[in-house]
C-alpha cells in the first residue's frame, strides 16, 4: 500500500483548517478545503502506524513476571462454592480435590482483583492444573471483553 504524500504547504494547510471552522454547512468551498485537511490527515497514517506496530511489538517483549516481582499486590480470581447459572458462562467449574480444594468450586473469572501480596498464604494450598488454568484465563479475557 502507498502512504500519501503532503501535497498543500504548511500555510496552506493552516488556512484550512480556519476556513473550517469559518465556512457553512452548505459552502461549495467546503469541499475543497475538507480535501486539504483530509490529505494532511491522511500524510500522518504512515507514521502514526509505524508508531503503532513498535509500541505493540515492545509490549510483547514485557514479562509480566517482572512486573509482578516489584508489585505490591497482585491480581486474583475469587473462588465461591455457591454455583450462580447466570454466570456459568464466565464461571469456570472447580472439582473437590483441585487445587487443594476441599468442595466443589466456581472460579469466578467476572469478578478480577488484586490484594496485597501480604496477604497471600505460603507455602501455596494447592496447585491447579495448566489446563484449567487456560480456562481461568480465557474466561477472565472473554470477562474483559479482551476475546
Amino acid at each position: 500500500m502507498a502512504w500519501t504524500g503532503r501535497k498543500y504547504s504548511k500555510g496552506q494547510i493552516d488556512r484550512a483548517g480556519e476556513a473550517l471552522t469559518a465556512l457553512g454547512k452548505e459552502d461549495p468551498a467546503r469541499e475543497e478545503v475538507i480535501a486539504v485537511v483530509d490529505n494532511w490527515r491522511a500524510c500522518y497514517a504512515y507514521p502514526l502506524q509505524v508508531i503503532k506496530m513498535t509500541l505493540l511489538n515492545r509490549a510483547k517483549k514485557i514479562n509480566p513476571r517482572a512486573l509482578n516481582a516489584h508489585a505490591l499486590d497482585v491480581c486474583v480470581v475469587r473462588i465461591t462454592t455457591s454455583e450462580h447459572r447466570k454466570f456459568l458462562r464466565l464461571r469456570v467449574q472447580l472439582r473437590a480435590g483441585e487445587g487443594g480444594l476441599a468442595r466443589e468450586s466456581w472460579a469466578k473469572c467476572d469478578q478480577v482483583t488484586t490484594i496485597p501480596k501480604a496477604r497471600l498464604q505460603y507455602p501455596p494450598l494447592g496447585r491447579i492444573s495448566p489446563p484449567l488454568l487456560h480456562a481461568i484465563e480465557q474466561r477472565v479475557r472473554l470477562a474483559l471483553g479482551l476475546i
